[in-house]
């Protein structure tokens, strides 16, 4: 089991850190802190392998520029939620970074 099969179930598929592990501890014995561990390694990796790409930086150049989106995916309610950013014109992932967003609700009077 790998850190970009991991990050597939949860980035691509949208499963949740106990779906993924419920799928997991049948081959292996492994935790729900372990897989969300595992998601961070695969956020890191593939932020990594963008700021390193000299293809990359040789792309953007030659574009003259960067234009960027920033996407929000929330797997489930009360879950981080996963934010990309994204050169628009070469469809790349540049960063992705997990974010817990915490909502304050009225208070009631």
């Amino acid at each position: 089991m790998s850190e970009a099969h991991i990050g597939q179930l949860r980035y691509r598929q949208n499963q949740t850190l106990e779906a993924i592990q419920c799928q997991l501890v049948e081959q292996l014995s492994i935790c729900v802190k372990e897989v969300a561990l595992l998601c961070e390694v695969f956020l890191a990796l593939v932020s990594t392998v963008a700021q390193q790409d000299p293809d990359l930086i040789e792309q953007l150049k030659q574009l003259g520029g960067i234009v960027l989106s920033i996407d929000g995916i929330q797997p489930e309610k009360g879950n981080e939620t996963l934010y990309l950013l994204r050169e628009v014109r070469l469809g790349r992932v540049l960063v992705a970074r997990n974010l817990l967003i915490v909502r304050l609700g009225k208070s009631k009077n």
